[in-house]
């Protein structure tokens, strides 16, 4: 059931996407987007192939590229917070 329904909301996402171009809301980036990209981040755990979603595919890449983006990548969890470092932390270009 979850496994149909997951697809369809890809489904949903990449209409959406070629409806608007750029982003969920339209043409500018949003809060949709964000919260999106999160979960679409996590297609690998949902069993998607992205290359079966394009717009979602080439949506997902576009708002990856985002510096903002990327610099949250990097905040530590709180888990990730209680361990000790080993290493020093990841710098952006």
């Amino acid at each position: 059931r979850f496994y149909r329904e997951t697809r369809r909301l890809y489904a949903v996402l990449d209409s959406r996407l070629g409806e608007t171009g750029a982003y969920v809301s339209g043409e500018h980036f949003s809060v949709a987007d964000i919260a999106l990209w999160c979960w679409v981040n996590r297609a690998w755990k949902h069993k998607v192939d992205l290359a079966a979603y394009p717009n979602v595919k080439a949506w997902f890449e576009r708002v990856g590229e985002r510096p903002a983006l990327k610099r949250g990548l990097l905040v530590p969890t709180e888990e990730q917070q209680r361990r000790p470092r080993t290493e020093p932390a990841p710098e952006l270009e």
